[in-house]
């Protein structure tokens, strides 16, 4: 019997098999903020649950990990982040699933402006959250969103409040 993913709390044994899914991915230095010969590591995942306002999250199948994202809370705003799916099992929806599924946490907070960003050529990503129902911000809100970030993203948010 088939059995629904189902979205958990982070926990540390966790960390293993979600480190190494950006390692399959095209995209590991964004997803890490990597620069240069960086690496992908515990560490950098650690400092990010470390962090207050954090609030992690797993997608699993059974035990499996299957997906992750974050919950970056602050007065006011919810931002979805480091989103992303176990490379093999990436198109079969678990992305989508998992956005929906993080939304609805962050609409919890009935006045906080909910919203990701995503790189510009990632259009899996945005495509993804586009079936999510999210829309692209305004080229003001974008430019405002975008000041003082080391480069340029595509900021959305849902389409309803």
């Amino acid at each position: 019997m088939w059995i629904m993913p189902q979205l958990v709390r982070y926990a540390a044994e966790h960390a293993e098999p979600i480190l190494r899914w950006p390692a399959r991915a095209h995209n590991v230095a964004w997803w890490f903020g990597l620069t240069g010969d960086e690496k992908a590591d515990r560490s950098r995942l650690d400092r990010w649950l470390a962090e207050e306002g954090n609030d992690s999250y797993i997608l699993l199948d059974a035990t499996t990990p299957i997906g992750y994202g974050e919950l970056w809370r602050e007065p006011d705003e919810v931002e979805l982040a480091h989103l992303m799916v176990d490379p093999r099992r990436q198109g079969q929806g678990f992305g989508a699933r998992l956005v929906r599924e993080l939304t609805a946490l962050a609409r919890q907070d009935p006045d906080a402006d909910i919203f990701l960003r995503v790189q510009p050529d990632n259009a899996v990503a945005i495509s993804c959250y586009r079936r999510c129902d999210y829309v692209r911000m305004s080229p003001r809100e974008e430019a405002e969103f975008n000041a003082g970030q080391p480069q340029r993203y595509v900021w959305m948010r849902p389409s309803t409040r």
